[in-house]
C-alpha cells in the first residue's frame, strides 16, 4: 500500500500536461487583490486629523485625534483607574515576561512523540 504523500502527478499524461503553467506564465497574472477599506484603517488616517469634538471639559480646539485620546487616557491613569495604568505602562514598558518552571523551581520537560500513521 502506498504511503500518504508517495504519488507523484502522472506527467506523460496530456490533461495534466494542458493545466500546467506555460513557460514565462504567471500563475496570479492580476496580482494580489487590494485590501478592502477597514474601520482599522479609516481610523489610523484620522488620527492625525483635527478633531472636531467640542469637548464638555473645553479642551482647547486645535488638537487631534491622536493628542485627545492620549490626553484622556492619561486622565484615566491620573484618576486611579489600574487597567488604563496597566495598558500604559505595557505599551512604554513592554509586558513583563512570565518565567514558566515546574515544582520547586525546576525546568519543565517536554516530551514529544510521533508516531506514523496508516491509512
Amino acid at each position: 500500500m502506498a504511503e500518504l504523500g508517495d504519488r507523484k502527478p502522472q506527467q506523460n499524461n496530456d490533461s495534466f500536461k494542458k493545466h500546467q503553467w506555460k513557460k514565462g506564465q504567471s500563475g496570479n497574472p492580476k496580482g494580489r487583490p487590494k485590501k478592502a477599506f477597514s474601520i482599522t484603517s479609516l481610523a489610523k488616517e484620522m488620527l492625525d486629523e483635527q478633531a472636531d469634538y467640542i469637548s464638555p471639559h473645553a479642551l482647547p480646539q486645535d488638537k487631534t485625534w491622536r493628542q485627545m485620546i492620549a490626553r484622556a487616557w492619561l486622565k484615566k491613569c491620573a484618576e486611579g483607574d489600574i487597567s488604563a495604568i496597566r495598558e500604559l505602562n505595557e505599551r512604554l514598558e513592554g509586558r513583563a515576561s512570565q518565567i514558566i518552571s515546574g515544582a520547586n523551581g525546576e525546568p519543565i520537560i517536554l516530551k514529544v512523540v510521533y508516531e506514523k500513521i496508516r491509512l
